[in-house]
């Protein structure tokens, strides 16, 4: 698959529509690549270097974190180019993960410690809001529980945020299955009402 410039390619991921994502070395720095099936083709094009860690979601949203030459950054490509996702005052942000929604979580310093941050369409957020520290290795479920491991000051620890998924709005199609459906059990409970009082 990795049929191009890069070198010393690692981290090969495979999403559910065949997409491969994977890092590798083109000689200067790390950057991010994806085959989906035509050969290997660049995703990190702007200008962050040492990009790592891709994830693709079932939508085919990748994400991965990179330097933007002060510190590491979260960022995502769904389409229209490469696009920083930790936007807030968190540093050195990195082990992103993309949940079936979109939803991506990470771990970032907020100025003292590793804080779980997410980001679901309105910002960064952070959710290790208890006094644990040193909050790493978020994962997301597909019911949007995102959990982590954090120190509540004795031990290491297991933490978990339940962010409710919001199922997407039926289609046409499958309201007219939904109708049809409902049409069906209603012929069928009268055909049998008529047929018990023949």
């Amino acid at each position: 698959v990795s049929t191009c410039a890069s070198s010393f390619n690692f981290c090969a991921k495979l999403g559910y529509d065949g997409t491969i994502v994977w890092y590798g070395f083109d000689g200067s720095t790390w950057q991010i690549y994806k085959d989906s099936g035509s050969g290997p083709e660049l995703v990190s094009t702007g200008a962050s270097t040492f990009n790592l860690s891709p994830q693709i979601g079932t939508d085919g949203t990748i994400v991965w974190y990179g330097s933007d030459g002060t510190t590491f950054q979260i960022y995502k490509e769904g389409g229209s180019g490469p696009e920083v996702v930790s936007t807030g005052s968190s540093t050195v942000n990195q082990s992103p993960q993309i949940g079936t929604d979109g939803t991506i979580v990470w771990r970032g310093i907020d100025g003292t410690t590793f804080q779980i941050y997410k980001e679901s369409g309105s910002g960064p957020e952070m959710l290790s809001t208890a006094t644990s520290t040193v909050n790493v290795l978020p994962q997301i479920g597909t019911d949007g529980t995102i959990v982590w491991h954090g120190d509540d000051g004795t031990s290491r620890q297991i933490y978990k945020s339940i962010c409710a998924v919001i199922d997407p709005i039926p289609t046409i199609g499958q309201w007219a299955l939904l109708i049809m459906g409902l049409l069906m059990t209603s012929l069928g409970l009268i055909f049998m009402r008529n047929r018990t009082l023949a």
